[in-house]
């Protein structure tokens, strides 16, 4: 008959650091045999505020990210596979009669009693792309549609790093600062632009940092201000307004382009100011139109000024557009449709002016030219109308009403890029039109004077009184 055996042998899992509740914490499995206490890391880790200890498991929830739930899914299984080889190790004990030693606990742990290895699959130490690509589809799902291209292109750069740096699929050996300046370094030396450096090591750090639970950044390269882009004058909005265009293609992408200029908007957000039922506000005696921007759903107040005006009305008479497509959903196609024929319409009308600019290039600044045309854009319009209201003293963040910005970071950037001479010719305007400019006012000139006008210019009783003599010093001073 085969005997009972109690043997004193539990198992139980703690957290090394549950007070932390900002970053992971490895799960220690705690074997009790005969009043000895042996402790061992399982290789995984959890948040301690998704930990419930009265149960010894990782929370899931539909409330949580498909990231946190992947890793609770992960870390659970490997919680369960310890269990199983713990309840098989102890069945060994009871039937064999024999006291573990030390190592016989480990190998408890990590294998079989038949002593068969067995595989624990540890997700911060393997599968670290699959989270990160996991946490890319977390971020672009709040994002819209055009800025998940942006954010896939930034990390099929991350892609190409991994590759040629040979960086093993390990959490501990892909997501930390090192590999993040490495990325960083490999960026320069593929002369991309610092913005460009910048925007991917932020993604990618972020990623890492959802990945981990713990903050991952550098410090990032510094932007110098490029004088590229700059506002079109006044003469040549109105090149680009008389210029003769071979067909009502060409027409409506200039139409649509001068229309950004007017109002300072996205392209994504331009479609609505050709809605047939626009509703206007009055704003001290001026006529607006309220609209929602797409990217960052803050309110914009567009002033309908003459010339924005003419464009709606001209696109209300005519049922709207017929040959740009501008309800796109794809904004990026309409962004690209537009550059296109704009250059070309551009090059018609003459914008031939030769521009000269400086562009960072990986550690570099390489001198660069071209003609207007050419590297002429529809974010060339927002610039326009953003910097002719900053050099006519709309202040930054009051800017932010009329452009849709949610704070005036971007507008503050963009008044950088104003070259100093542009902004001392209008301090000189501006002083000159109040009178503030010492020197600059022109002194009267002096005015001859007669006898007799002096006289005319006083009163009678003055007139009385004073005596003029024959020999009056011509001429006196103005008055």
């Amino acid at each position: 008959m085969k005997k009972q055996c109690f043997p004193i042998f539990t198992l139980h899992f703690n957290l090394r650091s549950p007070g932390r509740e900002d970053r992971p914490t490895p799960i220690y499995a705690v074997v009790r045999h005969e009043g000895q206490q042996h402790k061992f890391s399982t290789g995984v880790k959890v948040l301690p505020r998704y930990w419930i200890p009265r149960f010894e498991v990782c929370l899931r929830s539909p409330m949580l990210s498909p990231l946190a739930n992947e890793n609770a899914t992960v870390a659970n299984e490997v919680l369960r596979q310890i269990r199983v080889g713990f309840s098989e190790f102890r069945r060994y004990l009871c039937e064999g009669g024999v006291s573990p030693a030390l190592e016989d606990v480990k190998r408890m742990i990590f294998k079989t009693t038949g002593m068969e290895k067995r595989q624990i699959k540890k997700p911060y130490h393997t599968g670290a792309l699959t989270l990160l690509r996991k946490a890319l589809q977390d971020v672009q799902a709040r994002v819209r549609d055009g800025s998940k291209s942006n954010y896939e292109t930034k990390f099929n750069s991350f892609l190409e790093f991994l590759e040629e740096r040979k960086i093993g699929d390990t959490v501990d050996e892909m997501c930390n600062e090192e590999t993040l300046h490495e990325l960083q370094r490999f960026l320069v030396q593929k002369k991309t632009g610092p913005e460009y450096n910048n925007g991917c090591c932020k993604l990618i750090g972020g990623l890492m940092t959802q990945c981990v639970g713990q903050k991952i950044e550098i410090k990032l390269l510094p932007t110098p201000p490029s004088d590229k882009k700059r506002m079109l004058t006044d003469e040549e909005i109105s090149l680009l307004q008389s210029v003769e265009l071979p067909n009502e293609y060409d027409d409506e992408v200039r139409d649509f382009f001068l229309m950004e200029c007017f109002t300072g908007q996205r392209i994504s957000d331009l479609p609505t100011l050709f809605e047939k039922n626009l509703t206007y506000t009055d704003i001290e005696g001026f006529r607006c139109v309220q609209i929602q921007t797409r990217k960052e759903m803050t309110s914009a107040y567009i002033i309908v000024t003459p010339e924005v005006n003419a464009l709606i009305q001209k696109y209300v008479e005519k049922g709207g557009f017929r040959k740009l497509n501008i309800h796109n959903p794809n904004q990026k196609s309409l962004n690209t449709l537009v550059n296109n024929r704009l250059k070309k319409i551009a090059k018609k009308a003459g914008l031939n002016a030769q521009r000269n600019w400086k562009e960072a290039q990986g550690d570099q600044v390489i001198s660069k030219s071209a003609p207007l045309y050419k590297i002429l854009s529809s974010h060339w319009g927002r610039h326009t109308f953003v910097t002719k209201m900053l050099l006519n003293g709309v202040s930054p963040d009051v800017l932010c009403a009329l452009t849709g910005h949610a704070d005036d970071e971007m507008i503050k950037k963009v008044y950088s890029h104003v070259n100093s001479q542009e902004k001392t010719a209008n301090a000189i305007k501006q002083l000159t039109q109040n009178q503030a400019l010492p020197g600059h006012s022109e002194p009267t000139p002096p005015t001859a004077k007669t006898p007799e006008a002096i006289k005319g210019m006083l009163s009678e009783l003055e007139r009385d009184e004073l005596v003029i003599p024959e020999e009056f010093p011509v001429p006196i001073p103005g008055d």
